[in-house]
């Protein structure tokens, strides 16, 4: 049975949703975007909505009438049948576990780029790791709070940092909508919609969240605010740079910082924004471990939320299934990409593609079946 104790308020989701996408966010955009939009990608953040509100709407109306304690794994059970069931959520867990260890690399490759010089991002994917464990071993509603307390910190710095970056936009690197040719501003929906779409996985945490009133309104905030960071994101740095330049910047918002002074007084803001960027990392990874973790437990017949009351280096009920995924999270991260070369080709060509398998056919697909099958 599901403890309240446990839970998190959907605020608090919010929180966690919206922290965490930061991080994959300043991590490909608006490079990647600026690469396959051109100087319009502003305007493919915006397209980009369409295949994000379809399948916002397909999972919404595949929690309408889901129990208070259920989430994606649950409704799967119930839609495909116990073993089918089973089978998909493991599939499901493999790629989240791929995907997080991508993640960890890509934080470390970000550190060392852009103020670690030189050093070995091995080091930054053992101490990141180790600092996810401490809440993936505790309650889940520590994470909620942890969220819910650097939400506010984050919208401030990123309105202080776009407000002072305006001054050096040059709106002639950003040609109006009219002068668009439609091919190339919708070429970088896919880039778009693989990023935000890393939100869905949020649903396997679903029975986790105590209120279930506001479902779509939280969802739609969520998405509202993810849109403007990215079309100020595209302005800000495009407006700066340039197509050519902002195309060619592995981490082009951090150079926007590291440019930026508070009138002559406060300068190499980079170091105090790169130190409260490290929480989305955190905040991404964790989130992910706390899904993943939940999967397992399911498939291996355990209650989601059951070993929290556990103190924390206790294997018993489960446990051990969170040292388990942590494990295969660190070797992924340790041996997906030998140099930044290769992580940088898996990012552009491996990591978005199956993640839009996953996310715009996998599951749209499973839950098809489910309203078919009137199960859901």
């Amino acid at each position: 049975m599901n403890s309240k104790a446990n839970n998190i308020t959907r605020y608090q989701m919010l929180c966690i949703g919206f922290v965490a996408l930061l991080s994959p966010i300043i991590r490909l955009l608006p490079q990647q975007l600026v690469n396959s939009a051109g100087p319009h990608a502003w305007l493919t953040t915006l397209i980009s909505l369409v295949p994000l509100l379809l399948v916002f709407m397909l999972v919404l109306r595949f929690f309408k009438y889901a129990l208070p304690n259920e989430g994606y794994c649950e409704l799967f059970l119930r839609s495909l049948g116990k073993t089918m069931g089973k089978v998909l959520i493991m599939l499901f867990t493999l790629w989240m576990l791929f995907y997080t260890a991508f993640a960890l690399r890509s934080a470390a490759d970000r550190y060392v780029s852009t103020a670690y010089f030189n050093t070995d991002p091995k080091i930054f994917c053992i101490s990141m790791l180790v600092l996810c464990i401490v809440p993936a071993l505790g309650r889940f509603r520590v994470l909620g709070r942890t969220a819910e307390c650097f939400f506010p910190l984050l919208v401030i710095t990123l309105i202080f940092v776009f407000a002072f970056s305006f001054t050096d936009v040059d709106f002639k690197f950003i040609p109006p909508p009219t002068a668009a040719k439609p091919l190339t501003f919708i070429k970088g929906v896919p880039t778009v919609a693989n990023v935000m779409s890393v939100a869905v996985y949020m649903g396997f945490l679903e029975g986790r969240i105590g209120e279930k009133a506001s479902r779509k309104k939280m969802a739609f905030i969520w998405l509202g605010l993810i849109t403007l960071v990215i079309m100020l994101l595209c302005v800000v740095t495009v407006g700066t740079f340039g197509e050519t330049m902002t195309s060619r910047l592995s981490y082009p918002f951090f150079i926007v910082i590291r440019n930026l002074s508070l009138f002559n007084f406060l300068e190499r803001l980079e170091a105090i924004i790169l130190a409260l960027w490290v929480f989305t990392d955190y905040a991404l990874i964790s989130a992910m471990l706390f899904a993943i973790v939940n999967n397992l437990r399911v498939c291996f017949n355990y209650i989601p939320e059951s070993a929290e009351s556990e103190k924390a280096l206790c294997l018993k009920n489960g446990r051990w299934l969170i040292w388990l995924s942590a494990a295969l999270v660190l070797l992924g991260a340790l041996f997906i990409a030998p140099d930044a070369l290769i992580l940088s080709k898996l990012s552009r060509e491996l990591i978005p593609g199956i993640n839009n398998v996953f996310t715009f056919g996998l599951l749209p697909l499973v839950i098809i079946v489910g309203l078919l099958r009137k199960k859901v």
